[in-house]
């Protein structure tokens, strides 16, 4: 049987959207991107996250448990709804865990607080990725977070756009497809 081979989507402006990404529609079917560890290893490494070490394979429950959260408060997010409690509880449970890891520098007479370039355990990645959605809910402006204007696609995104016009996760994929569909409509 050959596996499907799809990249992984950096569309979302926001880790934490990007990471909610990696359960994605294709040709109709859910696809998950980290169907395992590897899989995840090499999604992580793209973000610019370094585990110490492989997930096992109740991590990587924790891993979709989490990430199914974070969709379904996104979700809730964009649609003016109130989530769950217990999946805000899930997200808080891994934030509560969380302790960064913070550099103090000093450089050109100005103090910056950064997160230290480390490897991290599997449950300091759960409660990073859980921050980074916490942080993102919390500061993100009302109606800046959008799916993508395909009704087949469901990635979302934080949407940066002056005049918060962006309507595509990507142009090169659905806004693309959605161009070429106008223009075909044009020509009958």
């Amino acid at each position: 049987m050959s596996q499907t081979r799809v990249p992984f989507q950096f569309i979302g402006n926001d880790t934490a959207l990007d990471f909610v990404n990696t359960l994605v529609a294709y040709k109709d079917a859910p696809l998950d991107l980290i169907p395992d560890a590897a899989k995840f290893d090499g999604w992580l490494k793209a973000a610019g996250i370094t585990p110490k070490r492989t997930f096992s394979m109740d991590e990587m429950q924790a891993i979709y448990g989490l990430r199914t959260a974070m969709k379904a408060v996104f979700d809730a997010r964009m649609s003016d709804k109130t989530p769950s409690a217990q999946d805000i509880a899930t997200i808080d449970a891994y934030v509560a865990s969380y302790t960064p890891n913070l550099q103090l520098t000093y450089v050109n007479k100005t103090f910056t607080l950064r997160p230290r370039d480390e490897e991290l355990e599997p449950h300091a990645i759960l409660g990073k990725l859980a921050q980074m959605a916490a942080e993102l809910l919390a500061s993100v402006a009302d109606g800046t977070l959008k799916n993508c204007s395909n009704p087949e696609c469901v990635l979302v995104y934080k949407d940066t756009s002056r005049g918060s016009k962006r309507r595509w996760c990507s142009m090169k994929t659905c806004g693309n497809r959605a161009k070429v569909a106008a223009f075909r409509d044009g020509l009958s």
